[in-house]
């Protein structure tokens, strides 16, 4: 074993928000019961480990020799770039479908592993600006990241919802 500092998002400052949405029409009966499993936890939600040690594959943080984002940080960010890819292509406007009010909404279609991220982590994420100023200007993040931030410009810190009529699953 060796010792090593990370970088940590800390999802428990957004446990308030959580609850909020959740309480919206966003996911499966189930899925919201698993999600209440663990914003319910004793201690509640526990900061998220967002980095990786070399050898790792992914985006390298900035300034951070050896260190890799988590692949579920970059992840979903790349779901929308490659939204952003494809309105390129067909000549939409990408950033009309990120204004509020828009009629615009993302679904996420994900396996029972990954309901953490896609339910709590990424929506926490886009609910928070501090890190997207970072992201929004380039390869600069402070020394000690206290993950109170996102790549909330990718969807303007609005988090949109899943409609049920589009889910995979009968419910």
């Amino acid at each position: 074993m060796r010792d090593s500092e990370h970088f940590f998002f800390e999802v428990g400052h957004f446990d308030a928000f959580l609850r909020d949405w959740l309480a919206g029409d966003v996911a499966l009966p189930g899925v919201k019961a698993k999600l209440g499993e663990w914003l319910n936890a004793e201690g509640g939600l526990r900061a998220w480990d967002i980095s990786r040690d070399a050898p790792y594959f992914g985006f390298q943080i900035p300034g951070q020799p050896g260190k890799y984002f988590y692949v579920w940080l970059d992840a979903p960010i790349g779901y929308l770039s490659s939204f952003q890819t494809l309105c390129g292509k067909i000549g939409e406007d990408f950033e009309s479908h990120l204004r509020a009010g828009t009629s615009t909404e993302l679904h996420h279609f994900i396996g029972k592993d990954i309901v953490n991220f896609h339910g709590l982590f990424w929506p926490a994420v886009l609910h928070d600006e501090q890190v997207a100023r970072h992201l929004r200007n380039g390869p600069h993040f402070p020394r000690r990241w206290p993950g109170t931030g996102s790549a909330a410009l990718l969807l303007r810190g609005q988090v949109r919802r899943w409609r049920r009529r589009s889910r995979p699953e009968p419910g």
